[in-house]
């Protein structure tokens, strides 16, 4: 890794960026979830059967619901989207109650359209609209299925993994009760991460969402965006990290990401 510098953040997790002020990451998953979109289909449903074939049920059903999440209305698609619900039904009868753990672990889906990409969240109903490919880097649940987190990077010029221009992270809570405003859920987030010494600046509020554009105190070369949003009982806080000098770069499109993140109701 020559003349990369390293750099943790808060949460422990560990980064370099390189001379061209890109992040890198050298722990990444084997499955690279690749996005899945009506010109490819056949493709894709090959390889959900293929995986199927290997016994890797979620990496399966990955492709299998990413069809079925698909909008675009031809003949073609919809037969193969019927396909796909078949496979599902049967998984489901021939995994019985397995099938349930199987289903959420493959929560994640990612979709393309032209030069757009969208990353869903099936079981936690949110949905980010992306002008690159997003490269995962972790995803998971935990805290007894209670939270779930997951990280990703992206590179504009949609080359892969050359070093990241951004990486954005969205950790989400379930709670016992419903929050009814941002600035409750902010209270909730402060109380789960702790304290941090993050300078912020508000540039957006409603009752439903907060942003906030923030720095890495002292001589930290890191600066990011920051959304928290509420959906009933859950509670959403997507970062977005980037070096300082990515700025002009990055800036409109990290925006456009904050303020197109959806949730389902």
């Amino acid at each position: 890794m020559p003349d990369w510098t390293f750099f943790r953040d808060r949460e422990g997790n560990e980064y370099y960026f390189d001379k061209a002020f890109k992040i890198r990451i050298t722990d990444e998953p084997d499955f690279n979830y690749p996005p899945v979109s009506e010109r490819g289909i056949e493709f894709y449903y090959n390889s959900g059967l293929e995986y199927l074939s290997r016994g890797e049920v979620v990496k399966g059903l990955y492709f299998f619901k990413s069809i079925m999440a698909l909008k675009e209305q031809n003949n073609r698609l919809r037969k193969i989207q019927i396909n796909s619900a078949a496979q599902i039904t049967s998984l489901g009868k021939r995994h019985g109650t397995r099938m349930a753990a199987f289903d959420r672990e493959s929560t994640l889906l990612i979709l393309k359209k032209g030069d757009s990409f969208r990353l869903i969240n099936e079981k936690l109903f949110y949905a980010l609209t992306l002008p690159a490919r997003p490269w995962i880097i972790r995803e998971g649940w935990k805290y007894s299925g209670k939270g779930y987190g997951l990280q990703f990077g992206v590179n504009l010029d949609n080359s892969e993994k050359s070093g990241y221009d951004f990486i954005t992270g969205v950790e989400t809570r379930i709670l016992p009760f419903t929050v009814d405003t941002a600035d409750q859920a902010e209270r909730i987030w402060s109380r789960d991460l702790g304290p941090d010494a993050f300078s912020r600046e508000l540039i957006h509020e409603n009752t439903e969402k907060k942003i906030y554009k923030y720095r890495y105190p002292g001589e930290s070369p890191f600066r990011g965006y920051e959304g928290i949003f509420i959906n009933r009982n859950t509670i959403h806080l997507l970062r977005i990290m980037y070096h300082e000098k990515m700025e002009s770069s990055v800036e409109q499109v990290l925006q456009d990401i904050l303020n197109g993140f959806t949730v389902v109701k």
